[in-house]
């Protein structure tokens, strides 16, 4: 009512009151009720959403919820709306309302430089493997969900510092989790999984070795991956109970612990073996962290971890996956058997591509050429990596891993730095919920081990919550509004020596293009009878196809033959400068496969036999030198323009300017 008062008088709003009411009556009748109910939902949702905008906690805590609970995809499987994109708008513009008022404004400091600076090395290191992609294109395109994940987590980690609700954000996370985890329940429990609870409650297809119950993946999830997200409210729901509990809050409390138990629930129904491996260390890192006393009541409930490891669907699975490795091929989980191989692979690309990778979101498109070359050989590889850090290393190399450790360490850092300041003797309850944010970004990490990127707004939430408590003591920093003599000149610097970099890595690439034609073997007249069914199935012989191979690259240098013994193929391939060049020398090199194999003999048994058309790819490459270079002249720019800022500054004793700034770039 505040808000309506502010815009319209008490006459307006009767007016507007009356005629809202006569066409809420009188619609349906001349509309029909379905376009009254959208229009009168239109203006409640309007309506709500200003209201939220001008108060920016509230619209924090509903960013949050909106996020955490999976509304967006549960939503789009009925109709298409861009939920998310209307939310980050929303938020982000009661983030600009909010710092109009200089009280909140002077609570962003040097921290949120720093948390800032984090993200925007990860963004810099994954725009820079994009530049230098196999298919910049689709690299490229996968660069606007990174940054727009990146807007994501700095306006939730702005709203937190200058709102100081970070208990608020936190129960913003562990109740619709837990909510979610408890309807699984139910449906697992009551119903047998026949229920979804509008999809926020859904079994997956998903199976797997030795599993109890039905796997649930929360609202449209794979199991694994709303597993990892479930690790994230365990030790907050932990340290919202203890704060309650110590303030006399029982009802709160045991609300919270209801909670608490939802969630380890909800980890249960994942069956997810990475998933119940993170949690152990999420709760060994809460409680190792939360000072002393929680120490001690931890060591003594370390039986109860021993007891939890007999239920079915934990020890076992457990086990199995520990003795997985020492079997062999098809005795183990086919699902682990996938993993191996989809790692495999990655770190395949890695080795190829060392410093830069293959690029954002090409393991995918490039997985076809290393599956049949690596020791575990499987018909249907896994899709992803189900390796966060394979999946880094693959597509962004040595760079991209460096970015990553970044980005994520920094936070820990930061975190761990606060935590550190805080008294083991008191303020318990602050240091049990910075205690859990750091649990929680670890325990992410380890899950991180068997899971590739997905659901990373989730993660970003926590992340958020650990740069607005890194930098909550703001007696000990200046405010971000009154920077440094350093700041200014810093960020220019780091910004031009990028900007070198990425003008000496554009002049210094070359432009290939391959072309490509996949044969397969196919036995000659000789084999007839049962001797051709034999002969025929060339991919029960591992090293058949790879010999053919070897034997079709002779001593020619010109083209290369690249056995796919999973698929019993062998690709061809020529590069050139040009495609009509690459085609030609193809052609060229085509006829010098079937002469190489009339000259070794082995022409008798086998014949090539071309699969599909010829395939012309244009690739940009670099070498490991010329990436180097752009990094050091980069840096020798960056280094030079800072000096002669600070040079330019030191020869004046008033606060430094643009115009400075200018002149020192014109220097330099």
């Amino acid at each position: 009512m505040t808000v309506a008062r502010s815009l319209f008088s008490a006459s307006d709003m009767a007016m507007v009151s009356l005629v809202g009411g006569a066409a809420v009556a009188i619609g349906p009748v001349v509309l029909g009720k379905m376009p009254v109910v959208a229009g009168v939902g239109a203006v409640l949702a309007v309506a709500g959403l200003w209201y939220l905008i001008r108060r920016p906690a509230h619209m924090l805590i509903a960013v949050v919820v909106v996020e955490v609970s999976g509304v967006a995809g549960v939503i789009a499987q009925h109709k298409a709306l861009p939920l998310f994109q209307l939310s980050l708008l929303a938020a982000t513009i009661a983030l600009c309302i909010a710092l109009r008022d200089p009280e909140m404004r002077e609570r962003l400091n040097r921290g949120t430089l720093l948390c800032v600076g984090l993200l925007g090395c990860y963004l810099l290191t994954q725009l820079l493997t994009a530049f230098t992609s196999q298919n910049r294109s689709v690299s490229m395109g996968m660069m606007k969900d990174y940054i727009a994940d990146g807007l994501f987590l700095m306006v939730i980690l702005l709203l937190t510092q200058i709102t100081r609700r970070w208990w608020a954000v936190a129960a913003a996370l562990v109740i619709p989790l837990a909510a979610i985890s408890l309807l699984c329940l139910v449906n697992q429990v009551l119903f047998a999984g026949t229920q979804t609870f509008g999809g926020f409650a859904t079994p997956t297809t998903a199976d797997g070795e030795m599993v109890t119950t039905l796997r649930y993946g929360g609202p449209g999830f794979d199991s694994n991956f709303w597993g990892r997200s479930l690790i994230l409210g365990v030790p907050l729901a932990g340290a919202l109970a203890l704060r309650a509990l110590r303030s006399g809050r029982r009802r709160a409390g045991w609300g919270w612990l209801g909670a608490f138990g939802a969630l380890l629930a909800g980890v249960y129904l994942t069956q997810s073996r990475g998933t119940i491996i993170a949690t152990v260390v999420v709760l060994f890192v809460w409680v190792l962290a939360s000072g002393p006393a929680a120490r001690r009541q931890g060591a003594k409930c370390l039986p109860l971890v021993g007891l939890v490891s007999l239920m079915p669907g934990i020890g076992n699975r457990l086990f199995a996956l520990a003795t997985s490795a020492s079997g062999p091929s098809y005795a183990v989980d086919p699902s682990v058997l996938g993993r191996m191989a989809a790692q495999q692979s990655a770190w395949a690309m890695f080795r190829d591509e060392p410093i830069v990778g293959v690029g954002p979101q090409m393991y995918l498109p490039e997985l076809p050429h290393y599956v049949g070359m690596v020791p575990t050989a499987v018909l249907t590889p896994a899709d992803a990596p189900h390796n966060l850090y394979a999946e880094l290393a693959a597509q962004g190399g040595i760079v991209g891993l460096a970015g990553w450790a970044v980005f994520v360490g920094g936070f820990i850092v930061v975190l761990a730095l606060h935590l550190s300041r805080i008294s083991s003797g008191t303020a318990e309850s602050a240091r049990s919920l910075s205690a859990g944010v750091l649990a929680g970004l670890v325990g992410w990490s380890v899950a991180s081990v068997f899971l590739h990127m997905a659901s990373f707004r989730t993660f970003a939430v926590v992340l958020a919550l650990a740069g607005a408590l890194g930098a909550s003591r703001t007696q000990e920093v200046r405010s971000v509004f009154q920077l440094s003599r350093y700041t200014i000149p810093t960020a220019f610097s780091v910004i031009a020596g990028s900007a070198v970099a990425f003008v000496v890595l554009a002049v210094s690439g070359t432009q290939t293009y391959s072309a490509s034609q996949t044969v397969t073997l196919m036995p000659t007249e000789r084999a007839d009878g049962w001797t051709y069914d034999y002969a025929l199935n060339v991919r029960s012989r591992k090293v058949f196809v790879p010999t053919y191979a070897a034997l079709m690259n002779g001593d020619d240098n010109g083209f290369s033959a690249t056995a796919d013994p999973v698929r019993g193929v062998i690709e061809i391939s020529a590069e050139a400068t040009s495609g009509a060049s690459a085609r030609a020398r193809l052609d060229a090199a085509l006829v010098a496969v079937e002469r190489n194999l009339v000259t070794s003999g082995a022409d008798a048994w086998y014949f090539p036999t071309r699969l599909g058309s010829v395939e012309v790819h244009s690739d940009t490459t670099r070498s490991a030198a010329s990436v180097a270079l752009a990094v050091l002249v980069g840096t020798l720019v960056a280094l030079a323009i800072h000096a002669s800022i600070l040079r330019s500054r030191s020869a004046s004793p008033h606060e430094l300017h643009e115009e400075d700034v200018w002149e020192a770039v014109g220097t330099t």
